[in-house]
């Protein structure tokens, strides 16, 4: 049977943990439907869902061959979504009890959602349109951790960044970190710091980290600033 996975499971590497190998058949466009977040789990963040959408909107998905036995498998974890078929794939749909107003998905949800476009290879354009739903204004995967001196309500946004998140210098932005949020007023990323991913970088101060419960993951490496850290958002304020 062929279906047709939009969120978590376009990543193959989850899916298969879930339901054993699959063979992947190829990516699917789904025309006149939208990604949207607005089913409610249990822990209280989000999951993807599609809804219809005008007719320029789109939904990129990927589509696996699964066998019966692992569609089984599959129904009995997605028990928010029921099962319906669009453009003659078998596909996931949020059930209406489930449906509210959008909510931002987890970090290591959203990480997953993420890493299936990439391994499509699916255009940039359609990535920060799906980050934009999800969270509204950047997401940012690499944070740069340095100088200790950051007053502890502080971040740093290179140019990209404030223009995505439509900022400017002294502005105040919301960060994410599980569950936890923390407003941070932007100060402006120095050009000496920017070493990687262009201009969407992102500096945040040691005490605004301490508080959101970051904690570094990666190696400093030979440039003196650059530390990699865990996932997570950034949006301006409501």
């Amino acid at each position: 049977m062929r279906i047709l996975q939009f969120g978590s499971n376009m990543d193959q590497e989850r899916l298969e943990k879930r339901v054993g190998d699959v063979k992947v058949v190829g990516t699917h466009v789904l025309e006149g439907w939208r990604l949207v977040f607005d089913l409610l789990r249990e822990n209280g963040t989000g999951a993807a869902d599609i809804a219809r959408g005008g007719t320029d909107d789109v939904v990129i998905g990927r589509v696996y061959e699964l066998t019966e036995d692992q569609v089984k498998k599959l129904d009995k974890i997605e028990v928010m979504y029921r099962r319906a078929t669009i453009d003659g794939l078998e596909l996931y749909l949020g059930r209406g009890y489930h449906r509210t107003d959008h909510v931002d998905p987890r970090i290591d949800y959203f990480n997953y959602i993420l890493k299936g476009l990439k391994q499509m290879d699916v255009n940039k354009d359609y990535i920060d349109d799906v980050v934009s739903k999800a969270y509204g204004g950047l997401y940012a995967k690499k944070v740069f951790g340095k100088p200790r001196d950051y007053p502890d309500n502080a971040i740093a946004l290179g140019k990209k960044a404030r223009q995505i998140l439509d900022v400017e210098v002294g502005d105040y932005v919301e960060a994410i970190y599980g569950t936890k949020v923390k407003k941070l007023r932007v100060h402006q990323l120095k050009n000496e710091l920017l070493v990687l991913e262009g201009e969407d970088v992102v500096q945040i101060g040691e005490k605004a980290r301490e508080r959101l419960g970051i904690k570094e993951i990666g190696q400093r490496t030979r440039e003196k600033y650059r530390t990699l850290y865990d996932s997570f958002s950034i949006r301006p304020c409501r």
